[in-house]
């Protein structure tokens, strides 16, 4: 019996080559997928590890400049986070689809402001021949009791899915939190026994001891935010008189007025040693 014997054609070959391509192609594109669905590396130290790894001792050139533009970078990302007080721990980032124009991927990003932790979870959608970066359904998690009554910006940050508008939200409030201890404190020091911190819910005031028992002088120090997400100041002088007479109201608004005008003119300190000199003498 004569044994079969099978004739493979040009066409039969190049048909196996562009199989075997095929299966290459989506081999290296599963691993390019997997390359970048990882952390990013967050640390000089990830950085330097890395390097170690993927850069045999051949390449010493290649590595040197490398681990030089680290350092470089590394000491530009701290001086960035000592101007706006903003530590990112750690990024993440997660390839979900990617499509012929347009590349689709899971951002996370861990982080803090001046002992503030935060993490920020979005969507990013970026074109391949349109550059503008698109973010959608951005969720910001943080201790909204630490916020106050400012925590119902976080919300209307995340509806317009503003990441710069959470940024300077957070560098701004925790700058004039330490801004409002360190003056109150410093006027708790200079006039002892006479002022004291307190806490009213999540506001704080400076409680101003007056001898009159029917008399209680406070300095309220609130926050409000800007258009522009900036928190400033809310600063007003409160009187409460026992009992309450129309002389005593008609004095309280005159001293309240006068607070106003000289925190404008004169700014915080000043306005607060005034008040507080108006109850010693």
């Amino acid at each position: 019996m004569e044994e079969e014997i099978t004739v493979i054609t040009e066409e039969d070959h190049f048909k196996a080559m562009i199989g075997q391509l095929e299966r290459e192609i989506c081999h290296l594109e599963q691993r390019y997928k997997e390359k970048e669905d990882v952390n990013v590396a967050a640390t000089k130290e990830d950085c330097l590890e890395l390097i170690q790894d993927h850069y045999p001792s051949t390449h010493a050139e290649q590595k040197l400049k490398l681990l030089n533009d680290i350092s470089h970078l590394d000491d530009q990302v701290k001086k960035n986070s000592v101007l706006t007080n903003l530590d990112f721990k750690r990024v993440h980032s997660r390839i979900i689809s990617t499509e012929v124009s347009q590349k689709h991927q899971c951002i996370t990003v861990m982080g803090e402001c001046c002992g503030l932790s935060f993490v920020m979870n979005f969507k990013e959608e970026l074109g391949k021949e349109d550059t503008t970066l698109r973010v959608k359904d951005l969720d910001v998690e943080i201790d909204k009791e630490a916020l106050g009554n400012l925590a119902y910006i976080i919300p209307c940050i995340e509806e317009k899915n503003d990441i710069q508008a959470f940024f300077t939200f957070i560098e701004s409030f925790q700058s004039e939190t330490e801004r409002r201890m360190r003056v109150f404190a410093e006027h708790q020091k200079e006039f002892e026994g006479v002022v004291s911190i307190a806490r009213s819910g999540n506001n704080l005031l400076l409680k101003i001891n007056n001898q009159n028992p029917r008399e209680k002088w406070s300095v309220f120090w609130n926050f409000k935010i800007t258009s522009l997400y900036r928190v400033i100041p809310h600063i007003y002088l409160n009187i409460e008189h026992k009992p309450k007479t129309a002389d005593a109201e008609e004095v309280t608004k005159n001293l309240s007025d006068l607070f106003e005008t000289i925190l404008k003119e004169s700014g915080i300190q000043a306005a607060l040693k005034t008040v507080v000199e108006w109850v010693v003498d």
